[in-house]
C-alpha cells in the first residue's frame, strides 16, 4: 500500500484533476433532472395560463440549458476518464520498470 501511495504521489495533480472532474460531472448530472422539473411545473402544467410566446420561450430556454448541462457533464466525464487512464498507465509502467531487469 505504501508503494502504491508513493507511485500515486508522483501523479497527484492528475489524480486531483480526475477527482475534481468526477465531482463536477456528478454535480451536473444532479442538476439535469431539475430542468425537466422546471419545464413540467412551470410550463407544461400552466400551458393554458401562458400565451404561446411565453410558453415557447420558456420551454426553449430550459431545453437548451438542459442540453448545455448534459454536454458539459459528458465532457467532464471524458476528461476524468482520460486523467484516470493516464495515472493508471504511468503507475503500471513504473511497476513494470521495477520488476523487469534493466539491460
Amino acid at each position: 500500500m505504501r508503494r502504491l501511495l508513493t507511485l500515486l504521489g508522483t501523479q497527484k495533480h492528475l489524480l486531483l484533476a480526475a477527482f475534481g472532474l468526477a465531482t463536477i460531472n456528478q454535480s451536473l448530472l444532479l442538476v439535469e433532472p431539475q430542468f425537466m422539473r422546471l419545464l413540467v411545473d412551470d410550463y407544461v402544467m400552466r400551458v393554458n395560463q401562458l400565451d404561446a410566446r411565453q410558453f415557447f420561450r420558456g420551454t426553449l430556454a430550459l431545453v437548451i440549458a438542459a442540453i448545455v448541462v448534459a454536454m458539459f457533464a459528458r465532457i467532464a466525464r471524458k476528461y476524468q476518464e482520460s486523467s484516470s487512464e493516464i495515472v493508471a498507465l504511468v503507475c503500471a509502467g513504473d511497476i513494470l520498470a521495477e520488476l523487469l531487469p534493466a539491460r
